[in-house]
């Protein structure tokens, strides 16, 4: 007796394997806040909520964000807190200058973020951060992959590849035509701080915690 069909052809199942990748890709996109664009410009991104939350979990709470934005603040991230190039006092909008202490998530802009690792860890080794969680390319041949190596007491490597929110405009090469699109490489989370077996829970659901 043969197997039963799920699909009643080869479209049929392409349609709706594209149909549930579609629906986790997005899945948390609707949680994120009002008035958030549909696309940007630039390196602006917004980390989606599930793994803002795997990070809270991680740490116990979020004490900093140093390098956020008022949006992300509204009802994702919720650091008691934040800096940032829109925070309304023009004193706070700095975070690689400004004081960092206590629990951090740190998703810092992708295309320069070797300073804002290098200040994590010397915040880390120096005392005044006690815990974070690092949101950054997972390219482990890079400056900053290398110093966090022997620093960082625990991983993860999101699994499928994670989104962001809004998504960049792009110009397709091959068309011209400028896209919406999220970014195309990997990231990887790190995590520096005592209870590396939080973390590992916190995020095993995203991906491969090592």
């Amino acid at each position: 007796m043969g197997r039963t069909r799920l699909y009643e052809n080869d479209a049929a199942r392409v349609a709706a394997h594209r149909a549930r990748a579609k629906a986790l890709r997005y899945a948390d996109s609707v949680t994120l806040p009002d008035g958030v664009p549909d696309a940007t410009p630039g390196d602006e991104a917004y980390t989606l909520p599930r793994v803002i939350t795997a990070a809270r979990a991680a740490l116990g709470a979020i004490d900093l964000d140093p390098a956020s934005c008022a949006q992300a603040q509204t009802k994702v991230v919720q650091a008691t807190h934040w800096y940032g190039l829109d925070h309304p006092d023009p004193a706070c909008r700095n975070g690689l200058v400004l004081p960092w202490a206590g629990r951090v998530w740190l998703n810092p802009p992708f295309s320069d973020a070797l300073p804002w690792a290098r200040r994590l860890v010397n915040a880390y080794t120096t005392g005044a951060v006690s815990a974070a969680v690092l949101l950054i390319s997972g390219d482990v041949s890079t400056d900053y992959s290398q110093m966090l190596r022997p620093v960082a007491a625990a991983s993860c490597w999101p699994q499928p590849r994670l989104q962001f929110w809004p998504r960049r405009m792009l110009t397709n090469k091959r068309t011209g035509k400028v896209e919406r699109s999220s970014p195309s490489f990997t990231a990887i989370v790190w995590y520096l701080g005592a209870s590396p077996g939080r973390f590992i829970t916190a995020f095993a659901p995203i991906g491969d915690t090592r």
